[in-house]
C-alpha cells in the first residue's frame, strides 16, 4: 500500500494543476474560437485534459458545475494553460449539460467526449472528474492553509469561485521537484477519477520535472 501511494504521489503536480483549473471561476469563454496558444502543434510536447467539476461527490449521481480544458506544455519554459469551457453563468450551459452523460463508473461517456470535441474543435488525451471536496482540498493545499473546509462549505457551488489571477500566480511559485506531499488517500477514489493511462501520467510527470517555476496562463475566449 505504501508503494502504491508513492506512485500516486507522482500524480500530485499534474492532478493538482488540473484541479487548480477547476477552481478558476468567472472567466468568460466560448466554443469554436480557441486561440493560438491552445492549438496542438507537437503532441509529444504537451498533454490536453478535459476536466468536469461535479457536485456532490463523484460516486453519487453527479450534477455538473463546470467544464475545463487544461493544457500542459513540456517545452522550456514549462507552462500550463487553463481554458474554461462551460459554466452555469453561460446562456447555453443547460444545452451543454443535457449532452453530458456519465457511465456506471461516473466517468464521462465516449459520446460525451466526442460531442465536446466537436463543438470545441479540439481533442483531449484524457478526462478527469472531481467534486467540490477535491477542489477545496487541493485549493487549501496549494494555498498552504492549515485546515480544510467543512462538508457544508465544501458542497456549496459558490466555493468554486476563486481569484483566478492570484491562483495562477500561486502555480508559478511551484517547482515540480519541490512539491509538498498531500494525503491522496483523502481524494482517491471517492472524490476524483481519471481515465488517463498510467504510463502517460508517468511520462508527463517526467516531462514537467524542472528546477524552474511553471508558467501559468488563463485563456479568455471571446464569443
Amino acid at each position: 500500500m505504501r508503494k502504491f501511494f508513492r506512485i500516486v504521489i507522482l500524480l500530485c503536480f499534474i492532478i493538482s494543476c488540473i484541479f487548480i483549473g477547476l477552481i478558476l471561476g468567472k472567466v468568460t469563454l466560448s466554443p469554436f474560437d480557441l486561440p493560438q496558444t491552445a492549438t496542438v502543434e507537437e503532441p509529444s510536447n504537451q498533454i490536453r485534459l478535459i476536466i468536469f467539476v461535479v457536485n456532490p461527490q463523484v460516486e453519487a449521481s453527479p450534477t455538473l458545475l463546470s467544464i475545463w480544458s487544461v493544457i500542459m506544455y513540456f517545452g522550456e519554459p514549462k507552462s500550463i494553460v487553463f481554458i474554461q469551457l462551460s459554466t452555469p453563468e453561460e446562456s447555453n450551459f443547460s444545452d451543454v449539460e443535457k449532452k453530458i452523460k456519465f457511465n456506471d463508473q461516473n466517468n464521462p461517456t465516449a459520446e460525451t467526449i466526442r460531442y465536446l470535441e466537436k463543438i470545441y474543435g479540439t481533442h483531449w488525451e484524457g478526462s478527469v472528474i472531481l467534486d467540490n471536496f477535491a477542489v477545496q482540498y487541493l485549493s487549501a493545499w496549494l494555498s498552504k492553509q492549515e485546515h480544510i473546509l467543512s462538508p457544508e462549505q465544501i458542497f456549496n457551488p459558490d466555493n468554486t469561485v476563486i481569484d483566478i489571477e492570484a491562483l495562477c500566480a500561486q502555480v508559478e511559485l511551484i517547482t515540480p521537484n519541490h512539491i509538498e506531499l498531500i494525503e491522496w488517500g483523502n481524494l482517491i477514489p471517492h472524490h476524483f477519477r481519471t481515465d488517463l493511462p498510467f504510463e502517460r501520467v508517468m511520462a508527463s510527470w517526467q516531462h514537467m520535472e524542472s528546477d524552474s517555476p511553471i508558467q501559468c496562463e488563463i485563456v479568455h475566449l471571446e464569443k
